[in-house]
């Protein structure tokens, strides 16, 4: 058995149980190969990236690169797993290259998107370099870490690159993390909470926003509490790196026993407290959803707000439980603010630039459905690709460069 977020038992599945319902990738089209597999490279710490590494990572028997951020969130799913595992772990700072064997070897470069230490992935062949993008954004301002590496992008010359293309059809540029924060100070400091409860929910691992969030608090005059299981795991490793030290004076509750007692004492004082807490796509379970069903000791009451500094991630599954989520919120009276948040993700206009930058002979649409992939493709022949090289591909199909 293993604790969700809330601290409940559910009850914890084998690994070919999670690859049959699709949770873990199916990566038996490497089982001929293998032998040849030298590491596993973890771009950055978000859960649709790294959560397999305990379920997957002791059938290779390889290092796991990453940066320090990145690697101290996958130690700490590890430990969640419960699994007793011998892996190795390899540190690998920005512009330094980890030699995987004759004439390969692997590089971290900076990129921002909305958690820390993320890296876009180059891999040095004899026969060219191969970069991995997925996950990013082009941001020059951002409130915590390092702007992207223009410069070293520039230089690189790729043979090929795997792009995300989540927002390839969305017009424009994303905004800075520095615009979200903006818009996040806007409605905290526009309005009157006065007496009523104020509670904020996001992605646990935005330790930028939360660090906003948390400063906030504090100018509200409003005591800072963060509650939730996976806003802890994101916070102490933030501090044991050193990444930042603002959490120093705010309550953290991460045990269902902790976080119900503090509950209790925000039942009792409502206006006292600026509550951080786990619920920001209406997850069964989470804080949020555990309060509109009446499974805490804390009840909304009327005038009582939440503010979502998040977008609901497109999937049915999120889609359906955050309109149930703000269907039950909304007949408590709560007051709701939405979508007070900028993606960490490049639209077309950032795509467009990264092309134009990084210059790669060809081009594999990745991360997003058909559509998103076809939109990037389409952005390839606005920039002159000839088709044979941008490779439309699904999960098991190879693709040779001659």
């Amino acid at each position: 058995l293993i604790e969700n977020d809330s601290g409940e038992e559910q009850r914890q599945l084998t690994t070919q149980q999670l690859v049959s319902i699709g949770a873990l990738p199916d990566d038996s089209v490497l089982d001929s190969m293998r032998s040849l597999v030298k590491a596993i490279v973890v771009s950055h710490c978000h859960l649709d990236h790294i959560a397999a590494v305990p379920y997957l990572a002791e059938k290779y028997k390889v290092p796991i690169i990453g940066t320090a951020f990145t690697l101290e969130i996958v130690k700490a799913l590890v430990n969640d797993s419960r699994k007793k595992l011998s892996l190795t772990y390899v540190p690998l700072a920005y512009g330094k290259k980890f030699v995987l064997g004759k004439n390969w070897s692997v590089e971290l470069i900076p990129i921002t998107h909305s958690t820390l230490e993320c890296a876009l992935v180059s891999v040095h062949t004899p026969e060219g370099l191969v970069l991995y993008a997925n996950d990013f954004k082009l941001d020059d301002t951002p409130t915590i870490g390092l702007t992207p590496d223009y410069g070293r992008l520039q230089s690189l010359q790729p043979r090929a690159v795997v792009c995300e293309s989540l927002y390839s059809r969305k017009e424009g540029h994303t905004p800075s993390e520095k615009a979200a924060q903006d818009q996040l100070r806007d409605v905290l400091l526009s309005h009157d909470f006065s007496g009523k409860a104020l509670f904020v929910t996001m992605f646990a691992s935005h330790i930028a926003r939360m660090k906003a969030a948390v400063a906030l608090g504090n100018e509200l005059q409003r005591e800072v509490v963060i509650l939730g299981r996976s806003f802890g795991k994101y916070v102490a490793a933030a501090e044991t790196l050193g990444l930042t030290s603002c959490f120093s004076s705010v309550t953290l509750c991460v045990y269902r026993e902790e976080i119900e007692k503090m509950l209790k004492r925000v039942s009792r004082d409502p206006g006292k407290y600026f509550i951080l807490c786990t619920g920001s796509q209406g997850e069964q379970g989470s804080i949020l959803d555990r309060i509109c069903d009446g499974r805490s000791a804390f009840h909304f009451n009327s005038g009582d707000t939440v503010v979502f500094s998040c977008r609901v991630i497109p999937h049915e599954t999120n889609i359906r439980n955050r309109e149930a989520l703000d269907r039950k919120m909304k007949d408590h009276h709560v007051r709701i603010f939405k979508d007070v948040h900028a993606s960490g993700h490049s639209s077309r206009e950032d795509l467009r630039k990264f092309l134009t930058l990084v210059r790669p002979e060809h081009v594999i649409p990745a991360h997003g459905n058909s559509l998103m992939r076809s939109g990037l493709a389409s952005l390839c022949e606005e920039l002159g690709y000839p088709s044979e090289h941008v490779h439309l591909m699904v999960d098991g199909e190879w693709v040779t460069f001659k």
